[in-house]
């Protein structure tokens, strides 16, 4: 390899690092900016009951991720049809999973916070 085309490398991937880093950097911003204006739009109990919801639900998607957008992009077949196809039907499949597991989780969770508004919100 030339020092040019070393050199173009390191060039391209700092440049999208930071690239990168800044689109975490602005979507962190966000996510605080909508907090702060959630805990003045919302009553306290509100605002905690949202966040036991988008915890319960970012945990179960965390959990059931098993890397299909990344096999995808990694794979040599990415471009494949039947491929893709398959990938779209995993990750349908995978959506019905949560659904059904979220409805399942719903009841228990209410009882363990004691409060019976969790079940509607958490299968919403």
């Amino acid at each position: 390899m030339s020092d040019q085309t070393e050199e173009g490398r390191r060039r391209l991937v700092l440049r999208n690092s930071v690239v990168e880093a800044g689109g975490y950097v602005v979507t962190q911003a966000i996510r605080l900016g909508g907090n702060l204006v959630s805990t003045r739009l919302l009553v306290p109990e509100a605002f905690g009951l949202m966040a036991i919801v988008n915890i319960v639900l970012m945990g179960l998607v965390v959990l059931s991720d098993v890397g299909i957008l990344q096999a995808v992009v990694q794979s040599d077949k990415g471009e494949d049809e039947e491929f893709l196809n398959t990938a779209w039907t995993l990750q349908i499949v995978r959506g019905i999973g949560l659904c059904l597991t979220a409805w399942a989780i719903a009841y228990p969770i209410s009882l363990f916070y004691e409060e019976p508004l969790l079940l509607p919100l958490v299968i919403a």
